[in-house]
């Protein structure tokens, strides 16, 4: 073998599970898992990316972490458009008040969306869930989603490669 993870069961081999192409699917379907249960541990597998050999690994699997947690995210959006279904009198007026607030700022959106993508404050499960109610564009929301997050999870998974001498 070459080196990677073999797994024979009754005697039969289940080949090579370690794989370039393995890593990358496994960060995108990651991505997407810790997008949809927003347990926050999207920081510590893109830390953990940081350290994948070889180094050339990093970059795409970030990149397919990064575009899995926001197409994760993008179902806390639609959850958010489902607020037609809302009957309780507070729960209506608050989505009503947040839309008027949308509407008459339309770039405070744009900066919250961005803040949150990037430092996840407000939680960023939570402004997914505000954009869908408020009609956000989901281009835009997808597009300041993904950029944001790519810096976030790039820039922690810089942190190994700190520590690491170049090889």
């Amino acid at each position: 073998m070459d080196g990677g993870l073999s797994i024979e069961v009754l005697g039969y081999s289940l080949g090579n599970f370690s794989t370039p192409a393995l890593a990358m699917a496994s960060a995108f379907l990651i991505g997407v898992l810790l997008a949809v249960v927003p347990a926050g541990a999207a920081e510590v597998f893109a830390l953990a990316a940081g350290g994948l050999q070889p180094r050339a690994l990093v970059i795409p699997a970030v990149l397919l972490m990064t575009l899995g947690h926001v197409l994760g995210k993008w179902a806390w959006y639609w959850l958010g458009t489902q607020e037609g279904r809302v009957r309780h009198p507070r729960a209506r007026r608050l989505l009503d008040d947040s839309k008027a607030v949308v509407a008459r700022y339309p770039n405070l959106g744009v900066m919250v969306l961005a803040s949150s993508a990037l430092v996840s404050l407000p939680p960023f499960h939570l402004i997914a869930v505000a954009a869908g109610l408020t009609r956000y564009p989901v281009l835009l929301f997808l597009l300041v989603a993904f950029a944001g997050r790519l810096v976030r999870f790039g820039a922690i998974a810089m942190i190994p490669g700190l520590f690491t001498p170049d090889r």
